[in-house]
Parts: structure tokens; C-alpha cells; sequence
């Protein structure tokens, strides 16, 4: 377990024990990483934001069903964010590829040339958003949230082979549907290089 897994299981120890600062802690430690998650996977900023209050919400709830033996706090966060990102798909009757048209977090990325940037970061959207569900869920926990495989393995309940064969089959096609880049750079960069 790194240094920031301990202090992550620390300020969840603290949560459980009433401790409001340990929330806050891990509330600004983890927001930003749910929230990319979300939004890769939705590509809407206003449904990550929700699926990032609700998983909050859920921890202060539920903190206490935590097993620290399935995995990290981090981890299980981002796997309460999937579920939450499912449900919502679900509820909303979307097809899992269809992408609404919600383009704010790209207007924030802060670029050389804006256009280009924001084309490009659209186009990487576009083709996660295009992936099937399984594959993107690979790319935005392993990519996009910088997991592990063994924590992407337990975040959806897969073996490890299975987590790096979604990833390396939705690799394939991110190149195939971004080959044509203007310029040169290798097709799939992570969202959060893109945006800082």
C-alpha cells in the first residue's frame, strides 16, 4: 500500500469515527479523479458532477461497508462512481454510446492554439463515448483514473487478463477512430494530459 493508499484508509478510519475533516480531506484527494471518470464515460459535465456529489454522499453513508481486503479507497470510490454512472444511464433510457451535447469542461482546457485543442479533446471524447461499455469503462478507469490493473480488475469485478485485454482491444480502436490526427501525436492521451 503507497503512502497516499494508507492516509486515504486513515482519513476513512476517521470518517467512520465522526470526524468531518477526514470527509473534507478525501473529498478534495478524490473529487477531481470521479469527476474525470464521469465525465469520460458520460461526457457531460453537468451528469459528473452529479455522480460525483452522489458518490460523496454515498460515502458518508456507507464508509463503514468498506473492505479494505477487495481493494484501495480509491479504488472503491471509483467503483461506486461506475455503478452510480450506470444507474444514471439507465434511468435516463441512454443508449450507452449516445453523447449529449455538453461540451463546458472543454471550453476550460487551457491550450496553445483553443481550437485546436478543444477539437482534438472532442474528437478523444467522441471516441471513448463510441466505445462499447466495457471497453470504456477499461480506458476511463485504467486512463483517465490512473488505476492499476489489479484495482481496475477489482473496481469491475474481472480478472486482470480480462482488464488488459478490454484495454488493449479499446486501444485498437481508439487508434482506428483517431488515425487521423493532424498532428502526428499518438492517438490515445489521456484526458487529463489534454486538460492539465
Amino acid at each position: 500500500m503507497t503512502a497516499t493508499e494508507n492516509e486515504d484508509a486513515l482519513l476513512l478510519r476517521d470518517l467512520i469515527a465522526g470526524d468531518e475533516w477526514a470527509f473534507t480531506e478525501l473529498y478534495r484527494r478524490r473529487r477531481g479523479e470521479i469527476y474525470r471518470f464521469a465525465f469520460a464515460m458520460t461526457r457531460s459535465a453537468a451528469l459528473a458532477q452529479d455522480v460525483m456529489q452522489d458518490v460523496f454522499l454515498r460515502l458518508l453513508e456507507d464508509a463503514a461497508r468498506f473492505d479494505p481486503s477487495k481493494g484501495t479507497v480509491r479504488a472503491w470510490l471509483l467503483g461506486c462512481a461506475r455503478h452510480v454512472v450506470l444507474d444514471r444511464l439507465r434511468a435516463e433510457g441512454r443508449c450507452a454510446t449516445e453523447a449529449p451535447a455538453d461540451d463546458e469542461s472543454i471550453a476550460s482546457c487551457p491550450a496553445e492554439d483553443a481550437v485546436f485543442q478543444q477539437q482534438r479533446l472532442a474528437q478523444l471524447h467522441a471516441a471513448i463515448l463510441s466505445l462499447p461499455m466495457e471497453f470504456r469503462e477499461a480506458v476511463a478507469l485504467c486512463e483517465i483514473a490512473e488505476l492499476s490493473y489489479a484495482e481496475c480488475a477489482a473496481v469491475l469485478g474481472c480478472p486482470i487478463g480480462t482488464v488488459r485485454s478490454r484495454l488493449h482491444r479499446a486501444r485498437a480502436l481508439l487508434a482506428r477512430r483517431l488515425a487521423d490526427t493532424v498532428d502526428g501525436e499518438a492517438p490515445l492521451r489521456r484526458v487529463n494530459e489534454v486538460c492539465g
